[in-house]
């Protein structure tokens, strides 16, 4: 009876794992060592690109370029610093351009530059690849323009079989890749996390002083607090009837 049962659960896991190899872990050749991008810019190439609109599960946030500001002329008989960073355009998130980006773009930018992926998929699907080419509702999508012309776009499909990675492919190509999990977080941090950097805070206003009642004012050095002393002295210098005043006993 064991050997029936062992013999059920391997093939079980064979036909398992035969299905995620045609589905989802078979793969077009390519070189070894090559690289595999849905795109693949050089900074000269990236440079126009002027706006990246990301949309997850129809929440869309906007990044744009801005222009450098201009280089201040310097002053008459001065001699400009020849160290000195000249302007550079700033990416900011749409309606907050008062606000700079945090060191987080910085990796999604390069990502978006270089869209790697890990693998090719499939290169020309074919009906029966409906599992993996299931793009009509992207998860996650992130389109760069140039003005108003769209350079490239990707989308995002459902996770892999195997769980390493999502499908993902180009608006304008067939072919379908896998793309690393952590590459997609990345991607959805810009909707879900945008890496705006917080505002300044205003500084605290001064405290207005409150002045000290005079009850409060600490008494001088060896008078009797309050109206006490006042009392005191009257005492000492009053009797009621005729004693008149009495004058302290002199000291010996």
């Amino acid at each position: 009876m064991k050997w029936q049962s062992t013999a059920v659960l391997a093939a079980v896991t064979l036909v398992v794992g035969g299905y995620i190899w045609l589905v989802d872990l078979k793969q077009a050749p390519q070189p070894d060592g090559s690289m595999v991008y849905l795109w693949d810019m050089s900074d000269a190439q990236a440079q126009p690109i002027d706006k990246v609109v990301a949309t997850i599960d129809g929440k869309t946030v906007t990044y744009v370029k801005l222009p450098p500001a201009p280089t201040p002329k310097p002053s008459p008989g001065t001699t400009p610093d020849p160290m000195a960073t000249p302007p550079h355009s700033t990416w900011h998130e749409q309606d907050k351009t008062d606000l700079g980006l945090t060191y987080q773009w910085d990796s999604a930018w390069n990502d978006l530059k270089q869209m790697q992926a890990d693998r090719i998929v499939a290169k020309n699907p074919s009906p029966a690849d409906k599992d993996i080419d299931n793009f009509a509702s992207p998860s996650v999508t992130v389109t760069l323009y140039q003005g108003k012309k769209q350079v490239y776009s990707v989308l995002i499909g459902k996770k892999t079989i195997s769980g390493q990675g999502y499908y993902a492919k180009r608006s304008d190509s067939p072919t379908i890749y896998e793309v690393a999990t952590y590459k997609v977080d990345d991607l959805q941090r810009l909707v879900n996390a945008p890496p705006v950097a917080s505002p300044t805070p205003a500084p605290s206003p001064s405290p207005t002083p409150v002045p000290t009642p005079k009850s409060a004012v600490a008494p001088k050095a060896g008078a009797l607090p309050g109206s006490a002393s006042a009392s005191a002295k009257t005492a000492a210098i009053r009797l009621p009837g005729d004693l008149g005043k009495i004058s302290a006993p002199k000291q010996p």
